[in-house]
């Protein structure tokens, strides 16, 4: 026995939502997905920048083992920071040669003396000397297979001043 209030309700409409569920159920009107092969992952750029300076600076720490090259003291910890002496700024070729790196007192001694520390520079090291100032002013631009070429070379230079 059906109830006078039945009829006066109206049916549920189905919503465009309901209609792809069971379009995707039975597989209407959909194209079919291509396999593709996998794809190596991404490679963070940024990360690989920083590590490429970081194994440049560990470099020129482990080939100076880690004595400072003007005072002659062994540096540890904190104090033990590299530094670009040609600002990564001024040029990019030599933001990841560890010849271009230097540390402990270059913030301490470097930044407060530029005339003196150029002229210790030049007197302590003339090939280094050379070799900054005749890539100081080359602007490169570095791909992803360059950024990791140079990482793979970093990483035997410290291979090489570890044995």
């Amino acid at each position: 026995m059906k109830l006078m209030f039945e009829k006066s309700i109206p049916k549920k409409r189905k919503s465009m939502a309901d209609y792809t569920k069971k379009r995707i159920v039975r597989g209407v009107g959909l194209k079919k997905k291509k396999k593709t092969t996998k794809l190596p992952p991404k490679i963070n750029v940024k990360k690989l920048r920083k590590d490429c300076v970081d194994l440049a600076k560990l470099v020129a720490k482990t080939r100076d083992q880690f004595i400072d090259q003007r005072s002659w003291q062994k540096v540890e910890g904190s104090n033990c920071h590299g530094s670009h002496i040609i600002p990564v700024s001024h040029g990019n070729a030599l933001k990841y040669d560890p010849e271009n790196i230097i540390y402990h007192n270059h913030i301490n001694w470097w930044h407060k003396n530029p005339i003196e520390a150029y002229e210790w520079f030049k007197a302590k090291f003339p090939k280094r000397y050379k070799y900054v100032m005749a890539r100081k002013d080359n602007i490169v631009k570095y791909s992803v297979d360059d950024l990791l070429a140079i990482k793979a070379k970093l990483e035997k230079q410290l291979k090489k001043y570890n044995e």
